[in-house]
């Protein structure tokens, strides 16, 4: 809670906390955007012909991003 006091600055600690984001929840978030991207990956396997090939390598990096 910040001071009210007109002659002493707010500190400019408070409110950090609410902007910082814990170690284990931005693994925890990385873990769920990686197992998203596999699911695509698996569901693009789906649609695949098994004897299909890649025209341009790079597509498939474009196919990954979402």
């Amino acid at each position: 809670m910040q001071s009210n006091k007109a002659d002493i600055p707010p500190d400019p600690r408070v409110g950090l906390v609410e902007s910082r984001v814990r170690k284990i929840d931005w693994l925890w978030q990385q873990i769920l955007e990686k197992q998203r991207e596999i699911r695509l990956l698996e569901n693009e396997i789906g649609r695949t012909d098994s004897n299909e090939f890649m025209d341009d390598v790079s597509g498939l990096d474009a196919t990954t991003q979402g």
